[in-house]
């Protein structure tokens, strides 16, 4: 049955400006801008490999901080 609304993955398709997530089983509409400033933020703060792994995948550009 359908309700006539277009999925998620269609508006997605449909523009370049969004992004589905996938969070706890639950599809979620991101804007792209959006979603890379969460990666972002996320890896400056917590200095995570896999946030780097993420953001490199993704091809997002991380600020690089050098120790004291």
């Amino acid at each position: 049955m359908t309700t006539g609304k277009p999925s998620v993955h269609e508006i997605a398709h449909a523009s370049d400006k969004y992004e589905v997530v996938v969070y706890r089983g639950v599809e979620i509409l991101m804007l792209k801008s959006m979603l890379h400033n969460s990666i972002s933020v996320t890896a400056e703060f917590t200095h995570s490999p896999a946030v780097e792994e993420l953001a490199e995948t993704c091809g997002i550009k991380l600020r690089r901080f050098r120790s004291i």
